[in-house]
């Protein structure tokens, strides 16, 4: 594997080719609705972005819609039913929150918390998902400079990679190959190509598709987190300004229970972020 090192400026023109995109953001903890907004806010002021929400019905409070467009003023709201978990909501969006645009790339986000680690470890989680794609301008220009210019079909945290197998429901949905072993980002935070995007919105699936309610794993939604691993995966990781904050950071990440580290990612993107200086580092 050979690693090749950027400058920023490089890595900006890459990313150029990409001109709209799409975030879409599934609302159930309303609490962590302004952590998913300062992520939105580092999007380069240069790319054409839609915003778009899934809240559940039983969240959807006049107060609680006007929380969310008071801090993402330009977001278009779908209200859905809780089925599904986040994956239904992106369907929900996708089906019935005004997606008639073709996009180069988009990102999916979530108020992710889980019941399967404590409090503490689930913020670790969360936080290691979004940083490593939202955080900061110069993480986002690399993520879309590697689908614009590398093939990536998704790009997550690296921290957040997990194998697994296939399972061929949403693979026949899906029109798609059932493949065997994929790499997928554990927790459904991420980049993709606008041509992932394409092949959701031809699919008629609805969020009414999924059972109502939560359990942690072997349901539909499941499934499909995994079957974004059929995609053309990058792991992406920021290294923090300083070696303190570097260290506290994977410090962080590494006390998870769940997901386990990845050894490796087949590829693999490092944003460097010092004072004055932004490299990024690519490892095809």
């Amino acid at each position: 594997m050979t690693a090749l090192t950027l400058p920023l400026a490089v890595v900006r023109d890459g990313a150029s080719r990409i001109r709209t995109v799409a975030v879409f953001l599934h609302v159930y903890h309303l609490d962590l609705v302004d952590e998913l907004a300062r992520h939105v806010a580092r999007l380069p002021r240069n790319l054409d972005a839609d915003l778009f929400a899934s809240v559940v019905d039983e969240a959807a409070t006049e107060k609680s819609l006007a929380l969310i467009r008071r801090t993402l003023p330009r977001v278009r709201i779908v209200v859905c039913p809780n089925r599904g978990a986040d994956i239904g909501g992106l369907f929900a969006v996708l089906r019935d929150g005004g997606v008639t645009r073709r996009y180069d790339a988009w990102c999916k986000i979530h108020t992710k918390q889980s019941a399967q680690c404590p409090r503490a470890q689930a913020t670790a989680w969360r936080k290691c998902l979004l940083t490593d794609i939202l955080g900061s301008e110069e993480v986002v220009t690399t993520c879309l400079c590697v689908i614009a210019n590398l093939g990536a079909g998704t790009i997550g945290s690296r921290w957040c990679l997990r194998d697994s197998w296939l399972d061929p429901r949403p693979c026949h949905r899906l029109g798609i190959p059932h493949h065997t072993p994929v790499r997928f980002v554990a927790g459904t935070m991420f980049w993709a190509s606008g041509e992932v995007l394409d092949l959701l919105l031809s699919s008629g699936i609805s969020a009414d598709d999924f059972a109502a309610g939560f359990v942690h794993d072997g349901r539909l939604e499941h499934a499909f987190e995994r079957t974004f691993g059929c995609f053309p995966v990058w792991g992406s990781y920021i290294e923090p300004d300083s070696p303190e904050a570097t260290a506290a950071y994977r410090t962080s990440i590494r006390d998870l229970s769940f997901p386990r580290l990845t050894p490796g990612a087949r590829s693999m993107v490092t944003t460097f972020v010092a004072p004055g200086e932004v490299r990024v580092r690519i490892e095809p």
